[in-house]
């Protein structure tokens, strides 16, 4: 089961319906960085959201450990959780980042074989998920590697000590950190959503890169790419407009630690982090 969403922001806030309509209201976030930053750390176990970092930090180690030795051990029969917990701390130092399996089964010194086994127990206790790539039969120029990404930014950002103070100080620690926060809510999102979606990533040979995509049972694709700056530049809009030209996505949008929304052209969105959790 995911976990809960912030009690300061409602699952089922239409958002996906807008996504979907490609129809935004134009308006202003009142999310601070510092908040924004108070709730990547916190992530959403209900268990943690009134804790003091101190103590949400022993909640997080102690619930992997739970996991990591009893859990996994007990229900998927692994014997060696040591090897799992040195590739869950890989793949969180990895987070939005193609699943690399031969680089993994070196850092935790397991077969090909035992690794898919661990990553498959991540993901069965609903640790990471990883993002299959966009694929279509008629384009060769794919890559098809999964991404990682984990459930839970609060869990990812104990397993790697970052605190509010280094997201507010490193952009490229927030970057990595700020995708997997809204591929989170994305997830939460679709699953309380009566509609199926279904998520993917799209990477090409040519460096062409989008770091979400939604497709409704529809049929119809939507792009959504995140970026951790505060102020917007014509680049981030490339790979989406790339992709809406070729018929791949119908339109999409950007979603950034900024506070303005603002319509960049007919069929893409320049969108605050605070618009995605219904806060704006």
């Amino acid at each position: 089961m995911l976990p809960q969403a912030h009690e300061i922001a409602e699952l089922d806030n239409g958002f996906l319906d807008n996504l979907f309509d490609n129809n935004f209201k134009y308006k202003e976030s009142e999310l601070s960085q510092v908040d924004l930053a108070r709730m990547i750390v916190t992530g959403g176990y209900p268990e943690v959201l009134s804790r003091q970092p101190h103590r949400r930090k022993a909640w997080f180690k102690s619930y992997i450990d739970s996991i990591l030795k009893r859990d996994i051990t007990e229900v998927y029969n692994v014997t060696k959780p040591k090897e799992v917990a040195r590739l869950l701390h890989a793949l969180a130092i990895n987070t939005s980042e193609l699943l690399n399996k031969s680089s993994l089964g070196r850092v935790t010194g397991t077969t090909a074989k035992t690794t898919d086994k661990y990553i498959a127990t991540l993901e069965y206790t609903y640790l990471i998920k990883l993002i299959p790539a966009w694929h279509s039969n008629e384009t060769k120029r794919l890559l098809t590697s999964e991404k990682i990404q984990f459930i839970d930014t609060g869990l990812l950002c104990s397993l790697r000590n970052i605190t509010e103070a280094k997201l507010l100080e490193d952009r490229t620690v927030l970057g990595s950190v700020l995708e997997t926060f809204i591929a989170s809510e994305l997830m939460k999102l679709v699953s309380q959503s009566a509609i199926d979606y279904e998520m993917h990533h799209y990477r090409s040979r040519d460096g062409l890169e989008v770091d979400l995509i939604l497709t409704s049972e529809c049929g119809v694709s939507v792009g959504v790419e995140v970026k951790a700056g505060m102020t917007l530049s014509q680049k981030w809009f490339k790979p989406l407009q790339t992709l809406i030209d070729q018929g791949v996505l119908s339109h999409g949008v950007v979603v950034y630690s900024g506070t303005k929304l603002l319509k960049v052209t007919g069929k893409i969105h320049l969108i605050p982090v605070s618009e995605l959790l219904g806060l704006s």
